[in-house]
């Protein structure tokens, strides 16, 4: 299997920016993009966001403008599932490995259907406290992502 260079987020909540982060912090903050749609770019263009107090700068990409990654991470809210298949389209390369942290029932099988079973890992986050208000997300407890059938 590839190394992970890159990874694409699409969604900027609690569990987006909370993974985003800390995969910045272990890549480097350029191998991580959030990736949307461009009014949703041309809102957050300026944002300052904070995490446990502290000011990081992210990356946001328009979708058009987003390249095929090594990991795709989907980090929306259920009723913006239909959205974000349209947004992470030009993220998805053919080696591109996508994990959902929605934990939800059918989400994984939704994306597959999409983009290919095959590149879907089954992925469950739990253990987190992460609370996120406008742009300053805080935790302590980071959780973990279990991955796998």
């Amino acid at each position: 299997m590839k190394e992970i260079e890159n990874v694409n987020i699409v969604g900027m909540g609690a569990l987006g920016l909370l993974y985003g982060s800390m995969i910045a912090g272990h890549l480097g903050p350029e191998h991580v993009s959030y990736v949307m749609d461009a009014p949703r770019y041309e809102r957050h263009r300026e944002d300052v966001y904070r995490i446990n107090g502290k000011d990081v700068d992210f990356s946001l990409v328009k979708a058009e403008d987003a390249g095929p990654c090594d990991l795709l991470i989907v980090a929306v809210k259920y009723t913006e599932l239909d959205s974000a298949l349209e947004t992470m389209g030009t993220s998805v390369g053919k080696d591109t490995l996508i994990i959902s942290v929605m934990n939800g029932i059918t989400t994984e099988e939704i994306i597959g259907d999409r983009y290919g079973r095959e590149r879907v890992l089954y992925t469950v986050a739990q253990g987190m406290d992460a609370m996120r208000f406008g742009t300053e997300l805080t935790f302590t407890q980071s959780g973990q992502l279990h991955v796998g059938a």
